[in-house]
């Protein structure tokens, strides 16, 4: 777990916008998840943010290939667990909050 400065800082890099906020990172390079340090394993977002990154490194340890980063990322967000996640899958459009990041690189 790493503080929110961090995670912010690994997404939007050097200089992350002021109100951002990053639930979780997945590094396919070192097989890593990033969470940060106020997640709570009984907070239902929570428990739905480390599943939607689990599924990122099942895609990269298994190999599995995408078209484009969205077709990889619509895989994770149907796996939640009864939380509306800051991404909405519409009409075949990622549509999100600029401040609220989830995403994995």
């Amino acid at each position: 777990m790493v503080s929110q400065q961090a995670l912010a800082e690994r997404f939007y890099g050097a200089k992350p916008p002021t109100q951002a906020y990053v639930c979780g990172l997945y590094d396919d390079e070192t097989q890593t998840i990033f969470l940060p340090d106020e997640c709570c394993p009984d907070d239902l977002l929570n428990q739905s943010t480390l599943l939607h990154e689990l599924v990122h490194h099942v895609q990269e340890a298994t190999g599995m290939v995408y078209p484009c980063s969205a077709a990889r990322e619509r895989l994770a967000y149907e796996q939640k667990i009864g939380v509306r996640h800051p991404f909405f899958f519409w009409e075949e459009k990622w549509v999100s909050d600029p401040n609220f990041a989830y995403w994995s690189g």
